[in-house]
């Protein structure tokens, strides 16, 4: 979130909590006696409909379209009003608004206030509350009002799309509008909060969102096809399922196609684009072995206990490759019979699948590069989906997972025009796909983003090395190291004097406390996975230390290019009727 340059916030229930209570005094005293009982039942919905109806706020359309209901409302009341409102309204302000503010300033970011009502209201409320010094914009109810487009190009300016993010707590005003101007939102709720905001840009807290994520989708998936699911679902992913009751559901991810990579290579136009209908996020780290597990099980990393390509196997006092169970040092890539039956025992956890398949009447299918029926190729692997939606009546669903363009970017940067001839490549077949099928819904996905890497040789760093008892491990941008005894003050004034620009630094209890991983019951593994110490890198860095790969491009760290993911939303029957 550090790397938005605009932070454009709405006001009401977002910054500050109004107590409108003396409100109404001041129509009591100004609206014809006769008309008051009228005029306090109707007033909010007449309000509500001349925000539908009318692009800004004006003194004489509001009272003209009052008139229109036959309530006397002069432009003198409507002003006066608005000032008695800026005077009398008694505001709460929003915990953490205030240290967020003084951090966005001192950090040299922009603050626009985008709200709906008269500036004359709004202005005196925000002096009071001890924020419009801290205010470079404000765009209001008189300028435009949200979620109209013109409000929000108004807030944006000449600022980079990609460098605002729309801060409110409403889904139609702040989110939608975001939505519809092509920039970035957060809303405020119980779960997510101004505070958090401050977290995340503190490294308090990881950018991932567990309410809008990979576990998610998949609950809302098993939700569909009436399987268990432990974490809330997507609402709107329910709904387009409720209402579309798609007889065949495809999950397609691509590894690394994070939604800053589909910017870069794709034009807005673009099917993949068209149809893709938001950004969500990644689990915590934002790498292939949390989040593809995530999406296959719907549950977090803490309850899976798949962290990162690499980690530490306590049983086996020694630190191993995953997915694969050979040792982190190992260039035979030999597996280990004691680290596979490590990772059945504690690791492995029911898919989504195998739960539509236990649990219900309905099918559920996987189609991979790596297990017993494994594809041959890209042109393969379509041909398995389309092959499995037709083999029968049955409603299904279908899980199926590509290694590009994460494979290729690794090597090669994301920059590089083979990585936008690869997903170019993807969207094409996805397109020949969705023409073939019928009732079905196709969601696109990625499990990460990438970012451009740059190395920390932690070789060249012998007295941090010297700190270590076992490998650094989960990812070099999401790094857990285990301290020998007695060292874990000498380690924290190391890391720090020599790490701390690029970063963040967190005990084990820090990292658990503050839910990294998601919540759920706890895998029995997770903690001792998790080191004394978590460092998660905010900028292109990286550790690279004995077994792990210089690469050109990376992901696992807390910045939006890795955390960032499409969701796209095929309906096949809509394409056919278009084509």
């Amino acid at each position: 979130m550090n790397n938005y340059k605009k932070f454009i916030f709405d006001i009401d229930y977002t910054i500050l909590i109004p107590d409108w209570s003396k409100e109404d005094d001041y129509f009591r005293e100004c609206i014809p006696l006769e008309e008051q009982e009228r005029f306090f039942e109707l007033k909010q919905s007449i309000m509500n409909k001349y925000e539908l109806e009318y692009p800004r706020y004006d003194t004489k359309t509001l009272s003209d379209f009052f008139k229109s209901y036959n309530l006397t409302v002069s432009e003198d009341v409507i002003n006066g009003w608005m000032i008695h409102n800026g005077e009398t309204i008694i505001d709460e302000v929003v915990d953490g608004v205030k240290d967020l503010f003084k951090y966005l300033k001192d950090n040299g970011k922009e603050i626009v206030i985008l709200t709906s009502w008269f500036s004359g209201t709004q202005i005196p409320r925000l002096k009071r509350a001890g924020l419009y010094e801290y205010i470079d914009k404000i765009v209001a109810g008189e300028d435009a009002m949200k979620p109209d487009l013109e409000s929000f190009t108004l807030a944006i300016g000449d600022t980079p799309k990609s460098d605002c993010i729309m801060i409110g707590d409403s889904i139609k005003s702040d989110k939608n509008g975001a939505d519809n101007a092509g920039i970035d939102s957060y809303i405020v709720d119980k779960n997510n909060t101004i505070r958090d905001i401050l977290n995340i840009l503190t490294g308090k807290r990881v950018i991932a969102n567990y309410n809008e994520c990979l576990t998610n989708l998949a609950c809302s998936i098993s939700k569909y096809f009436g399987a268990s699911f432990k974490h809330n679902t997507l609402d709107y992913v329910d709904k387009i399922l409720e209402e579309k009751k798609p007889k065949n559901v495809v999950t397609i991810l691509f590894d690394g196609m994070g939604s800053y990579i589909l910017d870069k290579h794709l034009n807005k136009d673009s099917f993949f684009m068209k149809n893709k209908l938001k950004n969500i996020t990644s689990v915590f780290p934002a790498t292939t072995v949390a989040a593809t597990t995530s999406i296959r099980t719907g549950l977090n990393p803490c309850e899976t206990g798949m962290l990162g390509w690499t980690m530490y196997f306590d049983e086996c006092k020694d630190t191993f490759v995953s997915f694969f169970g050979t040792r982190k040092t190992d260039e035979t890539w030999t597996p280990v019979d004691e680290a596979l039956e490590y990772s059945k025992k504690y690791l492995r956890h029911k898919e989504v699948i195998e739960r539509i398949n236990e649990e219900t009447n309905n099918k559920g299918y996987k189609v991979m590069p790596f297990d017993s029926d494994s594809y041959t190729d890209l042109d393969n692997m379509f041909e398995k989906i389309e092959s499995l939606v037709n083999s029968s009546d049955d409603k299904k669903y279908i899980y199926a997972y590509n290694d590009e363009p994460d494979h290729s970017m690794h090597d090669f940067g994301t920059f590089d025009i083979f990585v936008g001839d690869l997903i170019r490549e993807r969207e094409k077949k996805v397109f020949e796909l969705s023409m073939k099928l019928k009732d079905t819904i196709i969601f696109v996905i990625a499990d990460h983003g990438h970012l451009e890497e740059e190395d920390y040789q932690l070789v060249n760093y012998p007295d941090i090395v010297d700190c270590l008892r076992e490998l650094p491990s989960i990812e070099p941008r999401a790094t857990a190291f285990f301290i020998k005894e007695g060292m874990n003050e000498r380690f924290e004034e190391l890391f720090n004097k020599y790490f701390s620009e690029d970063y963040n630094l967190y005990t084990k209890e820090e990292v658990i406390n503050n839910k990294f991983f998601g919540d759920g019951e706890e895998n029995p593994k997770f903690r001792s996975e998790l080191g004394d110490y978590l460092a998660i890198s905010h900028s292109k860095k990286a550790f690279i230390y004995d077994g792990d790969c210089r690469l050109k491009s990376h992901h696992a760290g807390n910045t939006r290019n890795e955390v960032f993911i499409p969701l796209i939303v095929i309906d096949t029957n809509e394409v056919n009727e278009e084509i």
